[in-house]
């Protein structure tokens, strides 16, 4: 699973800033290759506060773009949406509600990384831990993503499934 970042030149005198909108991260780096590393160090740290170990990997897309991913597919999207609740200020349980589960522990295998989603529930459980995301999120799931080579006029092409949540 991939998620997307972009890496950019703040101003004159600073060197250049790493985000992550989803996981509402942000560093900076020296140069592009440190920018990245920062980046992939950040999204490492914050996993393991919520005491997981994620192996990432993150490549260089088009232009500003950087896609972080995780082989670990469970891990990845658990800390995604809980990173995506958080910043909603949503409790398990209104995120539960929100999804239209009166069980607290059919939300919670997901953002535990116990379960693996479908495509279908994605955008779901994304909706019910964030209902007020203002913008979509662009999310690729498959190991086969391969950074500038997956583009084609502009949009993304992989042997993954997209979904832009």
């Amino acid at each position: 699973m991939w998620i997307e970042g972009r890496i950019f030149k703040a101003g004159k005198e600073c060197g250049l800033v790493a985000e992550c909108e989803a996981l509402a991260i942000i560093t900076q780096g020296k140069d592009y290759n440190d920018a990245m590393a920062m980046l992939k160090d950040a999204v490492e740290l914050m996993a393991l506060h919520e005491k997981r170990v994620l192996f990432l990997e993150i490549r260089r897309g088009e232009g500003e773009n950087v896609y972080i991913g995780s082989k670990d597919t469970k891990a990845f999207f658990g800390l995604l949406i809980r990173r995506q609740r958080q910043i909603a200020q949503v409790t398990i349980k209104q995120a539960a509600a929100n999804m239209g589960s009166a069980f607290v522990n059919a939300y919670a295998a997901y953002e535990q990384g116990k379960r693996e989603p479908t495509l279908h529930l994605v955008a779901q459980l994304l909706k019910a831990a964030n209902p007020n995301a203002e913008k979509p999120l662009a999310i690729i799931f498959g190991d086969d993503f391969g950074g500038k080579r997956a583009r084609s006029k502009g949009r993304k092409v992989s042997a993954g499934r997209h979904a832009l949540v």
